[in-house]
């Protein structure tokens, strides 16, 4: 039993990889020339490196969107606020217009002028009637 111990010993101390700089040129030489590709446990791993891929596609346009959105609502913001100013700038405008005197003085064009008698009122007497009418 002991003879077959340790010869399992030795064979699982062959195993282990051993990292020397020979073996560090090979794999950067793998890498680079692109035979790292065809191994077995990178051929089993392609698709969950697909899936990182996607996923990383759809994290970069996800922040694309959110950036459009974002300057879309700056932009919105900046027409809310000119349409404001805009509306308080024509609301003046229009209460100066419609002051009795600015009135007065936009229909003296058109031959109108304003009154300077007062108004009075007109008192209209009825007929008394001789009696009930039957």
């Amino acid at each position: 039993m002991k003879e077959k111990d340790q010869i399992q010993a030795n064979t699982f101390k062959e195993q282990e990889p051993v990292i020397t700089k020979k073996n560090i040129g090979k794999s950067i030489h793998s890498v680079v020339d692109g035979s790292f590709l065809t191994r077995d446990k990178i051929i089993g791993l392609v698709p969950f490196l697909l899936f990182l891929v996607a996923l990383a596609i759809l994290y970069i346009s996800n922040i694309y969107y959110a950036e459009k959105t974002i300057r879309q609502i700056d932009d919105s913001r900046r027409e809310l606020k000119e349409l404001q100013f805009e509306h308080i700038t024509s609301k003046s405008g229009l209460m100066s217009k419609s002051k009795r005197s600015e009135v007065g003085k936009s229909l003296e064009n058109e031959g109108l002028k304003e009154s300077t008698v007062p108004p009075y009122r007109i008192y209209i007497q009825e007929e008394k009637s001789k009696g009930p009418v039957e």
